[in-house]
Order: C-alpha cells, then sequence, then structure tokens
C-alpha cells in the first residue's frame, strides 16, 4: 500500500494533486483550441444553395401544400 502523502511533513510540493490537474488540462485544452484557430483563420461559411436544391425546396412545398389541401378538402366532402 503506498504511503499516504498529505501525512508527511516533505516540504517539496507534490505535482500531481488534483486541482494542478485540472490546471493542466484547461491549459491544455486552450492551447489546442488556440492552435485549431490558428492553422484555419477563416471562419466556414454556407455555400450558396445551388438551383438543385432551390427547386428541390419548391416541390417539397407545393407536394405539402397539395396535400394539405387534399386533406381539407376530404374532410369536408365527409
Amino acid at each position: 500500500m503506498p504511503p499516504d502523502l498529505r501525512l508527511t511533513t516533505d516540504p517539496r510540493p507534490r505535482l500531481h494533486t488534483p486541482e494542478a490537474v485540472r490546471r493542466a488540462n484547461a491549459a491544455r485544452l486552450i492551447a489546442a483550441q488556440l492552435q485549431a484557430y490558428a492553422a484555419d483563420p477563416e471562419p466556414r461559411t454556407r455555400p450558396a444553395a445551388t438551383t438543385g436544391s432551390r427547386r428541390v425546396l419548391w416541390g417539397a412545398l407545393v407536394a405539402w401544400t397539395l396535400g394539405l389541401f387534399t386533406g381539407i378538402m376530404l374532410t369536408q366532402v365527409w
């Protein structure tokens, strides 16, 4: 069983305290984020919608509207 270092009178500081580990992890995370940002400084922009995707969206909207109107008319006839 390892000795309990908290009860010793050793004047040397403990290197791996939970707080020291937390600070080191936070520093590593910040450094990694800064490095990633420095590697890609341009913000990512969304490409403009193409004609094909606009046509698909309009088609879906028309189909949904026709379905809605058909459902309304069927409930009126019923």
